[in-house]
């Protein structure tokens, strides 16, 4: 398996990552527990004190070219850390670190935003699955299942969901912030692109 070396701490390998617009929304990473905890106390401090808020991180691929990602000052970051068990390869000496957007843990329905991540090698579908979810999460009215896969196209089209690709995971955005959502559904009910079963049918549903 391929890693990311975190260039600004040694010893720190990222199995992945994501950005947009290099902004940093995910970051999964292996290290000794000492080196774990000297990164997430930097991610909770500014640049001015020795921290990475408001700085760049710098991941070297393997092939030695690098990828940049920008932390804002008052950037709003989850982390979650766990140790190996004592029967693993390394003992329990190794730590997992992962560090994310909270986008990426939690839908904002006051924006209508949410990012869904997979593993690379992860199935489309279970990704789809997990999209439809989130919009229904931020929609304010609520959705039939027939209408998952033409809602999803036009979202599409219309630039409501754009994949986001990283190392060794995958993203998709979600961002209904300018979008008239409500207005756009009962356009296209109108123009029969959805459609709403009988109430016989939902009945029976």
């Amino acid at each position: 398996m391929k890693f990311l070396r975190l260039k600004q701490i040694d010893d720190v390998f990222v199995d992945g990552l994501l950005t947009d617009e290099n902004r940093l929304l995910f970051m999964s990473c292996w290290a000794a527990e000492s080196r774990a905890q000297e990164l997430t106390a930097k991610l909770s401090l500014p640049d001015s004190e020795d921290g990475f808020l408001g700085g760049v991180l710098t991941f070297e691929r393997p092939d030695g070219t690098v990828l940049p990602a920008n932390l804002a000052a008052d950037a709003k970051l989850d982390k979650e850390q766990g140790r190996m068990p004592a029967t693993a390869l390394f003992g329990d000496r190794m730590a997992h670190v992962m560090v994310f957007d909270r986008l990426v843990g939690s839908v904002d329905k006051v924006n209508r935003k949410a990012i869904a991540i997979r593993r690379a090698d992860a199935s489309v579908t279970d990704l789809d699955d997990r999209l439809w979810r989130l919009i229904n999460d931020v929609a304010a009215i609520p959705l039939l299942d027939d209408w998952r896969e033409p809602m999803m196209a036009a979202f599409r089209e219309e630039g409501w969901l754009y994949p986001i690709p990283g190392f060794g995971v995958d993203g998709v955005m979600l961002n209904l912030a300018d979008a008239a959502l409500e207005r756009w559904i009962s356009e296209q009910l109108k123009s029969g692109v959805l459609t709403v079963p009988p109430r016989a049918e939902r009945r029976a549903a």
